[in-house]
């Protein structure tokens, strides 16, 4: 797997290689769905799903989020474009924690930020 940011590291490249030998990247909805079913596959490892876990998406990113959500029992919450509207609606005040915030993007963690 190769793994690239630009300079200020706010968007990712994720290639793969394939059965040839030759690196394939990923769209960034794939990428989202890499990343999101890591987080949620080792929180359920550890025990940490607990209910209150959800992911934000926006209605342009892939229902492939929806299906990996579904599969640990992980609220969506569907979004029009756009952070300034991520930012009036979200659960936080609610009590619960963040799987992924911003399209395309997983950036808050128990314990701690990854920004992807």
């Amino acid at each position: 797997m190769v793994l690239a940011t630009d300079l200020d590291s706010d968007r990712i490249g994720v290639a793969l290689r394939n059965k040839k030998g030759e690196y394939v990247l990923l769209s960034g909805n794939q990428t989202l769905v890499l990343l999101l079913s890591y987080q949620l596959t080792r929180w359920a490892e550890r025990g940490e799903l607990d209910g209150n876990q959800y992911v934000a998406k926006t209605i342009v990113t892939s229902q492939m989020a929806n299906a990996v959500a579904e599969h640990f029992k992980v609220k969506v919450l569907r979004l029009p474009h756009g952070l300034q509207v991520y930012r009036q609606d979200h659960p936080r005040e609610r009590g619960q924690s963040q799987v992924h915030r911003r399209r395309r993007r997983v950036v808050r963690l128990p314990g701690g930020r990854l920004r992807a």
